[in-house]
């Protein structure tokens, strides 16, 4: 007969909690109670007398077990008593272990737990136990170094106010971002603030401040759009190019999360509405860094959808001019990009990865944005459109760039009324990829968490 009959002691801290199955033999529990002075006793105590309380059982077995043999042979039995007696087995389970504190690569101090597990065997001859074998676990669990740990939450809320043409986001009573639907080509947020208030994106064309360049007026900050739907530009600004329109807001609200969702055409330059959108952008107030989360449902309500093959889209950041890697003619800056797969900076362009950060200098200091692409995406993980000056895109669509294959080769359709969407996650921090832990807090996004 197999018998398996668990015991755990679970400790954290000094506080033990005990849990034992109310049918265990009386001589197990007879020698279970010799044990039960421990548990008052500091974690690092009862670890070491629970060793040394090994090795004096181990000798008293071998001695025991020697005993045993010679008493078996004066006694003939038959051989499936032999072998009940050989089979009868107590399993024993004892774990113990108490918090630990570390210090993670952000400097924030996390709880670890270290357990020390022990599982004895013991075979019943003449049904006097024997343990033939023991195994001894020393496990710690550090959730700070394993898996990122979620950005802890701030006091206060995000609040969403309505302006003339535009919305004004506060996170936490302070200045986070204007989403601009008036007057413009297409929506857009800007400024961005980040840690500091740092200004993480580019203020040229909305804005003559320093000495930014003055390239690609389309590039505002932050924006979705792609340069081929159905044939028609939506990226840039040039003669021919199509415009998103902003019909209205179907929620905006404040609170712990601020939620921004709309309804969207794209109109061709002769006024026809090639396709109908929603987007929402989810905003959350968390220490030390700045969350959002930006969805969007692109309709093929007016015909078939063909998003084209090319480099120019789409969903898009023009960051500060101080982060670029290259200034002027060929100047070396003081920029890096970083994906996923451990590319790096100009050799990122025209990549497949899970996320890719971009960070450098903003005011004296090293903050960065990282961009996660969402695994429900389609064709993921992603190409990149992330350029050295400041340009940085996800584009699913621009393969024959990216991958000098035939032109055609990434056309995406949506049959007239299906829909397609993606998802992004927007992560603004201070410090490097490493020092903000931008591959645990991708693995946290994914999770859903």
């Amino acid at each position: 007969m197999l018998s398996s009959c668990p015991r755990f002691f679970l400790f954290k801290g000094d506080r033990a909690f005990d849990e034992e199955p109310s049918d265990r033999p009386d001589e197990w529990k007879e020698k279970d109670a010799q044990d039960e002075p421990r548990q008052s006793k500091p974690a690092d105590a009862r670890g070491h007398e629970f060793r040394q309380k090994i090795i004096r059982e181990r000798q008293a077995e071998q001695h025991d077990h020697k005993g045993g043999r010679a008493r078996d042979r004066e006694t003939k039995l038959a051989p499936h008593q032999a072998m009940q007696k050989f089979l009868t087995v107590d399993i024993r389970g004892r774990a113990w272990g108490h918090g630990r504190t570390v210090i993670s690569k952000m400097k924030r101090r996390r709880k670890a737990f270290v357990l020390f597990a022990a599982v004895p065997i013991w075979l019943k001859t003449h049904m006097r136990p024997i343990r033939f074998l023991s195994t001894v676990l020393a496990l710690i669990v550090v959730p700070a170094m394993l898996s990122g740990a979620p950005l802890p939450k701030a006091k206060g809320k995000v609040e969403i106010k309505q302006e003339q043409g535009k919305l004004r986001i506060e996170i936490g009573g302070r200045f986070f971002a204007d989403y601009v639907y008036e007057n413009t080509t297409r929506p857009f947020m800007w400024p961005i603030m980040g840690p500091g208030g740092a200004k993480m994106t580019r203020n040229w064309p909305m804005k003559e401040e320093g000495k930014e360049e003055h390239d690609h007026k389309h590039h505002k900050s932050w924006w979705y759009a792609h340069g081929s739907v159905n044939g028609i530009d939506f990226w840039s600004e040039e003669k021919g190019a199509g415009t998103t329109v902003h019909e209205k807001f179907l929620q905006v609200k404040s609170g712990k999360t601020g939620v921004i969702k709309s309804a969207n055409k794209l109109v061709a330059p002769d006024g026809k509405v090639v396709a109908t959108d929603v987007r929402t952008i989810k905003i959350y107030n968390v220490d030390d860094a700045d969350l959002f989360d930006f969805e969007i449902t692109i309709h093929a309500s007016d015909g078939d959808l063909v998003f084209g093959d090319t480099k120019e889209g789409t969903m898009a950041m023009r960051l500060a001019e101080s982060m670029r890697l290259i200034h002027g003619k060929n100047e070396k800056g003081d920029g890096h990009i970083v994906n996923s797969e451990g590319v790096r900076d100009g050799e990122t362009w025209g990549k497949r990865a899970k996320w890719v950060d971009y960070y450098g200098p903003v005011d004296g200091k090293i903050v960065g944005v990282a961009m996660f692409d969402n695994p429900k995406n389609p064709r993921y993980p992603t190409w990149w459109h992330v350029r050295d000056y400041g340009l940085f895109a996800a584009n699913p669509f621009g393969v024959h760039d990216f991958e000098k294959k035939p032109k055609g080769t990434g056309d995406m359709t949506v049959k007239a009324g299906d829909s397609v969407t993606f998802r992004y996650r927007f992560y603004i921090h201070a410090g490097d990829e490493k020092e903000a832990s931008v591959a645990q807090h991708f693995d946290e996004y994914i999770h859903g968490k």
